[in-house]
């Protein structure tokens, strides 16, 4: 029962953070049309365009990219690990012992809660 709520905090903090980088992209977004000149005058289509003609900044084209490689190296990793039998153990406030290799699989829970 606890390895299924720790699934869906995992899943839970994810997507909280999906939420915020969701909340700075709309902020962002309403910047940039208030910069565009006599925006009130043009049609949505045409903000739309002259958006979409703005190049991303290279944090923005980087991080879905980095996030996925992350992402990928945890899995390998802990795949990996389970292959070779190889673990270490640490215990968290007395309370409950994690596997560094059940953590690492419990990193793809936040991705697609991030991702979702």
């Amino acid at each position: 029962m606890l390895d299924i709520l720790i699934i869906i905090s995992s899943y839970i903090v994810g997507a909280f953070f999906r939420n915020i980088s969701v909340s700075r992209e709309k902020k962002r977004l309403k910047k940039q049309i208030e910069e565009i000149e006599n925006y009130q005058s043009l049609s949505k289509y045409e903000i739309i365009e002259k958006l979409i003609d703005q190049e991303p900044t290279w944090l923005k084209q980087k991080s879905s990219n980095f996030l996925s490689l992350l992402t990928l190296t945890t899995v390998i990793t802990s795949l990996l690990l389970f292959t070779f039998d190889l673990d270490y153990k640490f215990q968290i406030l007395t309370l409950f012992t994690v596997s560094l290799r059940e953590a690492l699989l419990l990193l793809i829970n936040v991705y697609y809660g991030f991702r979702d």
